[in-house]
């Protein structure tokens, strides 16, 4: 939905559906190489699926961060939370559109993030797949 370029898509989709809650689907960059700092690591390569508790644009709604820690723990899934200094994704755009909506961003860690030969563990994939239909089932 453009969100490379400026999360362009979802504003006018929130605004016409007006939902109530909004799950950005994105990537996380993993930068947990030998030479980064700590505050640099975003997210870990075998950490599990990355559950976004801020980035630059966006504060995740801790209610839905509780309950999807809650589906995944009652479903053996491994997640981990995550907060990133820059960046942005489709959520940020999805909590401001019209009267808003809580929303959260799920992104598998993934290496060598824009590139031709990015990484990523496609179990978590899957976990996002599973903690997203959960939790719609939740509501």
């Amino acid at each position: 939905m453009k969100e490379d370029v400026g999360v362009r898509g979802a504003g006018p989709a929130t605004r016409r559906h007006q939902p109530d809650i909004g799950i950005a689907f994105d990537v996380c960059p993993v930068a947990d190489v030998p030479g980064n700092e700590q505050d640099q690591q975003v997210g870990r390569f075998d950490g599990g699926l990355c559950l976004s508790i801020m980035d630059g644009r966006t504060i995740s709604c801790t209610r839905l961060l509780s309950s999807l820690e809650g589906l995944a723990a009652d479903r053996g899934l491994k997640v981990q939370q995550t907060v990133s200094p820059r960046g942005g994704t489709d959520a940020s755009a999805e909590q401001l559109a019209a009267s808003g909506s809580r929303a959260i961003t799920l992104s598998p860690p993934v290496r060598y993030i824009h590139t031709t030969c990015e990484r990523l563990r496609e179990r978590d994939l899957e976990t996002g797949v599973v903690l997203s239909q959960a939790l719609l089932e939740s509501i």
